[in-house]
């Protein structure tokens, strides 16, 4: 790591989250900002605990087994961040994701970033516009229509059934509030994220009424009744999609756990012609998505940027 940088500062043990990467080609003029060490022994690699597989008899078998690469020691000293210029621009390349949740180096580390980059233009002012934002949250919607508490209550209990599911069958467990560890074979990123939309939906449909700071107006009760009313609306909208679709993961995870026992199973093949044909209206057979999920999501992700706008309406111009 290369210390005397601003964007380490206040960073005196450099562990941070990273994601099996990619790797970075570093041409001429490029500045290798951090290098990537040894994986701690409570990191994981794919499913598997690094301490343990290397207890166990290292990654060789395992590599073998799973057609990946899996060792971390593979970019062990490679470049993991990076800087350059483009123009009369900056360009900052990271493969460590410093948005992980939980990660509080991370956070400092957006922090430097942001605050070196706020040197350079205007973002100090619209740094400020977001703190605001998050600060200025009005009477909950629940105000103008309590109904609304029993729908999304209801809706997120049946997304909580199946992170259940998926937990009870060993499938994934919980590494932070908001990220899933799954095992090789299933998808996880999207019930993790259908989970974590669900969860704000509800805190931001039934969250604790404060009174907004920085001289924001209240909402008249006509405006809250027609935002209510929108927003009863969407969640109609999200039902239609979102329980079929729950319906048919459940039923799906359930399949895909017996046939672990009987195959490897990736997200992408299975033997199983019911496994595939149900990841295919699902998820479509896209390595993003899209199918059923993609549906769902997008309804969800329209209410939350209402929700959201409806909340510091400035602050999301």
């Amino acid at each position: 790591m290369l210390r005397h940088d601003p964007l380490w500062k206040g960073i005196d043990d450099p562990v941070f989250r990273a994601w099996w990467p990619s790797q970075l080609i570093v041409g001429e003029g490029v500045s290798i900002l951090a290098r990537y060490g040894e994986a701690l022994a409570d990191a994981f690699s794919s499913d598997l605990n690094v301490g343990d597989a290397l207890a166990a008899g290292g990654w060789e078998e395992l590599e073998e087994y799973y057609g990946i690469n899996l060792d971390p020691g593979r970019m062990l000293n490679e470049p993991s961040v990076i800087r350059g210029t483009y123009g009369r621009g900056t360009v900052l390349l990271s493969l460590v994701h410093f948005d992980s949740p939980g990660d509080s180096n991370g956070k400092v580390v957006l922090g430097n970033l942001w605050n070196s980059l706020g040197e350079q233009g205007n973002l100090k002012t619209a740094q400020d516009a977001v703190f605001r934002a998050m600060d200025a949250r009005p009477a909950p919607l629940v105000t103008a229509r309590p109904a609304l508490v029993h729908e999304v209550n209801d809706l997120k209990q049946k997304v909580d059934g199946l992170i259940e599911l998926g937990m009870r069958n060993f499938l994934w467990f919980r590494q932070n509030p908001f990220l899933l560890h799954w095992r090789r074979g299933v998808r996880g990123l999207e019930y993790c994220t259908l989970k974590v939309m669900m969860d704000e939906l509800a805190e931001l449909i039934t969250g604790p009424e404060t009174v907004p700071p920085f001289g924001v107006t209240l909402t008249t009760e006509s405006e809250l009744e027609k935002r209510s009313a929108s927003t009863e609306a969407h969640l109609v909208d999200i039902r239609k999609f979102l329980v079929p679709f729950l319906e048919e993961a459940r039923l799906l995870l359930l399949r895909e756990r017996r046939a672990m026992l009987r195959e490897k199973l990736t997200f992408q093949h299975s033997v199983d012609p019911q496994i595939s044909a149900a990841r295919k209206r699902l998820f479509s057979t896209s390595k993003s998505h899209g199918g059923l999920f993609k549906q769902v999501i997008d309804h969800m992700d329209s209410l939350l940027w209402s929700l959201l706008a409806y909340r510091h309406p400035t602050g999301l111009a």
